[in-house]
């Protein structure tokens, strides 16, 4: 019984990742299997048989992904204001990246290892803004405070930042340790992971979780960062 490998993906952590491995595996779907042998043929029907349902689902999931990809991009281009065409003063500025991030938060789920566009928000406002981007996003997770949605979001896009420029929502990250839901501490454990430093290692220390495989978890981080701190 022989069938053909799956075909090497490209595995660029970008926003058409998901759509290349399920176009992978609906391509294999198309390989028939074939008996060889001592293998039964019936084994083999079974298994084409399998193929083809498993292609009819692929294929409703694909057009799914084609869809919300499509009409995010229109939808995106309406709605967001790029940031280097916000003029005028400081309420004006935050009024537009505000619109912008929640409705990325509210529209596009954040995925590990794909790109989210509430990092290009972020990043392109603290490009134009420097260290008042902080303040605008601590008030926004402060008026968001009910919303883990919101509040985990600002914390997993924030920590993709690079250290230097992430590190300074270190306050913030604080504020999500103390948060009632765990995805949201979760987030901030992230966040502190990826920037590193004293004052990471410092949250993480002070900080007492209830959930144990969190705690777990925040125990390995504080190791990991103080062996690189060595």
């Amino acid at each position: 019984m022989t069938q053909e490998p799956i075909i090497h993906v490209d595995c660029t952590p970008d926003d058409e990742y998901p759509l290349r491995i399920l176009r992978a595996y609906r391509e294999r779907c198309n390989v028939r299997w074939e008996a060889t042998g001592s293998v039964s043929s019936e084994v083999c029907d079974l298994i084409n048989e399998h193929c083809e349902q498993r292609a009819i689902i692929l294929d409703k999931a694909i057009a799914i992904l084609e869809a919300q990809a499509d009409s995010t991009d229109d939808v995106l281009k309406d709605i967001m204001v790029p940031l280097h065409e916000v003029r005028g003063d400081e309420p004006v500025q935050v009024g537009k990246f505000r619109q912008n991030l929640l409705y990325a938060f509210k529209h596009e789920p954040i995925e590990d290892g794909c790109f989210h566009s509430g990092e290009r928000i972020i990043c392109d406002t603290i490009n134009r803004n420097g260290l008042l981007t902080f303040s605008w996003l601590d008030s926004i997770y402060s008026d968001y405070i009910n919303s883990s949605t919101i509040c985990s979001g600002i914390l997993r896009c924030l920590g993709r930042q690079p250290v230097l420029v992430g590190i300074n929502g270190t306050d913030l990250a604080r504020r999500g340790l103390a948060h009632a839901d765990s995805e949201v501490r979760e987030a901030a454990v992230r966040a502190l992971e990826c920037w590193g430093g004293p004052e990471s290692i410092k949250a993480l220390e002070s900080h007492d979780e209830p959930i144990g495989w969190l705690a777990d978890y925040i125990k390995r981080v504080i190791v990991d960062l103080s062996e690189d701190r060595k």
